[in-house]
């Protein structure tokens, strides 16, 4: 017998503890978006809309807001989706939130390029979710980065691993016998080489995952 339901679509996605929302990939405008989305950033679907591109360049990461930008031209060069990680804050909030999600196309012109993108981004939570996901999510990320990571040199693997754990400037210099500013050197080119933004998120997860 086949299964026949109603699904209310919109009700769904209202119930999901993710961003959801859809945007003009022309304008960077977001047409619309749930409701945790709105109760997470603070703003709401009107004052959202009213903002364009701004509302990005207001809640985004500055290290983050390029990738929204960057989103937009591979949409324009027909991307079947996007995917990765970036740091907004809520409205009035000095604290940063990691969050990870993809987008892909939703609707196209007349010339088959892409008119409108769909959204979807989690949260990642240290206290919030679970630890075996946190840790999956932490392999995944390093997989994806084990390129730029391959390229990094003897010495500053070394450091990226002390820095992983949490120790400072003077004490990682301490122990390898270096000065505060060969290491501050070495952090720059290791920034360099993963980007700052992988290299954030890197120190985070490893934080929060208990050491991945």
């Amino acid at each position: 017998m086949p299964f026949s339901c109603e699904i209310p679509s919109l009700a769904i996605l209202d119930k999901l503890p993710a961003l959801v929302y859809l945007s003009d990939n022309v304008t960077k405008t977001i047409l619309w978006c749930n409701p945790y989305m709105e109760e997470v950033t603070g703003y709401t679907l009107y004052e959202i809309r009213d903002m364009g591109i701004e509302f990005f360049h207001t809640v985004m990461h500055p290290q983050s807001f390029p990738k929204a930008i960057e989103a937009q031209a591979r949409f324009k060069q027909a991307a079947e989706e996007f995917a990765g990680a970036c740091r907004i804050r809520a409205r009035n909030s000095e604290d940063w939130m990691w969050l990870y999600g993809i987008a892909v196309p939703f609707t196209y012109d007349g010339s088959g390029n892409v008119k409108e993108v769909v959204c979807c981004f989690m949260e990642l939570k240290g206290a919030d979710t679970p630890a075996q996901v946190l840790r999956a999510f932490f392999s995944l990320f390093q997989a994806q980065i084990k390129e730029p990571m391959d390229n990094l040199g003897k010495r500053e693997k070394e450091i990226l691993h002390h820095v992983l754990n949490g120790k400072q400037d003077a004490e990682i210099a301490g122990e390898l016998f270096l000065s505060r500013d060969t290491i501050k050197t070495h952090k720059k080119n290791i920034r360099k080489k993963l980007g700052s933004e992988n290299y954030e998120l890197l120190v985070d997860l490893y934080r929060i995952s208990g050491g991945g």
